[in-house]
């Protein structure tokens, strides 16, 4: 059985597992993220982000959202706010990181950090981990 790393994520009372699949393709239909995101037999979450290489310039990554259903959805703020999170860790980044989704009214949705505007919200918790993504029997 193989494994795959991945972060969960906890914030504003939401959970997100998150896949990286910028260097690592991560096949992911309906049904294999439904079973990711049951509670019982998954990994278990609120909504599933797979992080891709950026699609257009000037954005840092491009973030797919799956909801516990499975279903594809456009954007998510607070999704959008925990991999601005971790993109702005990786990168060392204190003024902000750039991500794009499906949503087709939305260009890019940043993450700014300033003396002028500091960021105020709820803490943001990740946890990593290595483990199969396949239903548990």
């Amino acid at each position: 059985m193989s494994t795959t790393a991945f972060v969960k994520m906890h914030g504003l009372g939401n959970d997100f597992v998150v896949i990286d699949a910028r260097r690592d393709a991560f096949s992911l239909d309906r049904t294999r993220a439904h079973a990711i995101a049951d509670r019982k037999t998954g990994i278990g979450c609120d909504q599933l982000i797979v992080i891709e290489k950026p699609q257009r310039a000037g954005a840092d990554v491009f973030m797919r959202i799956h909801n516990a259903d499975g279903g594809e959805v456009e954007a998510c703020g607070n999704a959008t706010r925990c991999i601005a999170t971790l993109i702005m860790a990786e990168t060392g980044g204190s003024t902000g990181a750039k991500s794009r989704s499906p949503a087709p009214r939305t260009r890019c949705m940043s993450t700014w950090r300033s003396a002028a505007w500091p960021i105020r919200s709820a803490p943001i918790w990740a946890t990593r981990t290595r483990r199969s993504l396949s239903p548990m029997r």
